[in-house]
């Protein structure tokens, strides 16, 4: 018995060794201060060199995605409000969300989408609002285009997405390259889901010009949804359980965007009873019982960008 024993606590302290850095030290320590972009890239703990050079090349990046940080991470709080691990960033921790992310999970993967998508949403929402030297609004809307309702002009200002998914790529992947691990390519993969997030979700909005309000001239562009939008529309009309704290509870299934409860009736065995020597034999019940689906999206917060 001693020996597999010494062997456990031998290797123990290795593993947390080659893991602890992987969540403990990493870009999602980035603020949003008052201070020089020159001094936060240089203390952030664990930016790879790559992620250092894009740091130290694009202050004014950086500065938007300071404010990322905060925002992403209070909505992983938000979605986890009422589960035993709410995306926790107490100071006194070792690691930003505690020891939770030490291994493959759920959460997890949670953290990884929702941290990506949250750096696309940044640095998209920066460009639009002239904030950054690198990029502006979307180049390709231009000229006029069609439509379900007939043609439109592009104008406004479209968010430039295709910029921030390119730069979130190439900072917030950096590290992950590096590894050849599974570890490494589900972080990638999570990475990839949450950047597809933002995209997936773009809208058209338009504004209508002509004679007392009528749409004789229509102007378009495409903007992103608001942030709490990363949630699957696959769920919709999925069914869930009420009663349930897990990943099939309406509370996690549906999104957020709540279950409608309908009373069905089916047809159950029921009153059965043993006959020696090999049989059983049951009558037929009718039973009424709630069934919970989750919510469909609101079609105006789902239009389908052209």
């Amino acid at each position: 018995m001693n020996a597999p024993l010494g062997g456990i606590w031998l290797w123990l302290p290795l593993l947390l060794t080659w893991l602890s850095p992987e969540v403990s030290s990493s870009w999602w320590y980035m603020r949003a201060t008052g201070g020089s972009s020159r001094v936060m890239c240089d203390n952030v703990p664990g930016l790879v060199s790559r992620q250092r050079q894009l740091c130290h090349r694009n202050p004014d990046v950086m500065r938007a995605i300071g404010l990322g940080v905060a925002e992403w991470t209070a909505e992983c709080q938000h979605q986890f409000r009422q589960h035993r691990w709410n995306c926790n960033t107490l100071d006194r921790d070792h690691s930003l969300f505690g020891r939770v992310l030490l291994r493959s999970s759920r959460e997890s993967a949670f953290v990884y989408a929702i941290s990506s998508a949250g750096v696309v949403f940044a640095v998209t929402r920066a460009c639009s609002q002239g904030e950054l030297k690198s990029c502006s609004c979307d180049p390709k809307k231009k000229g006029s285009s069609r439509d379900n309702k007939g043609t439109f002009d592009w104008g406004g200002c479209s968010d430039n997405i295709d910029y921030g998914i390119k730069f979130t790529r190439a900072f917030v992947d950096a590290k992950e390259k590096q590894g050849k691990d599974a570890r490494a390519l589900m972080n990638l993969h999570n990475n990839r889901a949450g950047r597809k997030a933002v995209k997936r979700f773009l809208k058209q909005e338009c504004k209508c010009h002509g004679v007392s309000g009528s749409c004789t001239l229509r102007t378009c562009w495409l903007a992103m949804a608001d942030f709490r939008k990363t949630g699957s529309m696959g769920t919709a009309g999925r069914v869930c359980n009420l009663t349930s704290r897990g990943m099939d509870s309406c509370e996690v299934m549906c999104c957020g965007r709540g279950y409608d409860t309908s009373r069905i009736t089916r047809m159950t065995k029921c009153e059965c009873k043993f006959h020696w020597c090999c049989a059983v034999r049951c009558q037929d019940c009718l039973e009424a019982l709630d069934v919970h689906t989750c919510k469909a999206p609101k079609s105006a917060d789902w239009a389908a960008p052209t």
